[in-house]
């Protein structure tokens, strides 16, 4: 709980390890996070939201390792990363780097 007493974060553990779906939430009552876990790993889908409550991530587990379609944005809403993962490689936009034309960056 936060100090004045609103709910922070709902989580279920069994024997120590993370099940079922877990969520978090911003001061303001937004909700942060929520993910669902196996065996302490991520499995399915887990999202998380910015402080205004826009979506900022949305991904897919399959007991810990990405599956499937994963997304990121930025705080105002425009793309940061769009990719699939199909029997472990990554397709798509990554977001991990800002991409330079070599004509443009010679002098």
């Amino acid at each position: 709980f936060y100090p004045d007493g609103k709910l922070r974060a709902k989580r279920y553990y069994e024997k120590g390890v993370k099940i079922k779906t877990n969520e978090e939430w911003w001061e303001n009552g937004q909700l942060k996070m929520q993910g669902n876990f196996n065996l302490g790993e991520n499995h399915g889908n887990y999202k998380e939201w910015n402080r205004e409550g826009r979506l900022i991530r949305a991904m897919h587990y399959n007991m810990g390792y990405e599956e499937g379609r994963q997304q990121q944005f930025y705080d105002d809403g425009k793309v940061r990363s769009n990719y699939v993962v199909i029997a472990g490689k990554r397709y798509g936009l990554f977001g991990t780097k800002n991409c330079v034309n070599v004509k443009d960056s010679i002098f």
